[in-house]
């Protein structure tokens, strides 16, 4: 149990660090947040932020 307490902390802590999206092979995007992911960018202009990510990310990128 005490292994466990230590192992998953670090996986999560490690794949946030890579980005998941590298790891998975997904087209590149902002980094989500554990649990959450991108909801948060989304609370007021989604429009704005797509266009943000657009020119960052490129046409296509992974939320």
């Amino acid at each position: 149990f005490r292994m466990l307490i230590i192992i998953l902390p670090l996986i999560a802590v490690l794949t946030y660090y890579y980005g998941i999206n590298r790891i998975l092979g997904l087209p590149p995007g902002p980094p989500p947040l554990p649990i959450v992911g991108n909801m948060l960018s989304f609370q007021w202009d989604i429009d704005k932020v797509l266009l943000e990510w657009k020119e960052r990310y490129g046409r296509i990128f992974t939320v």
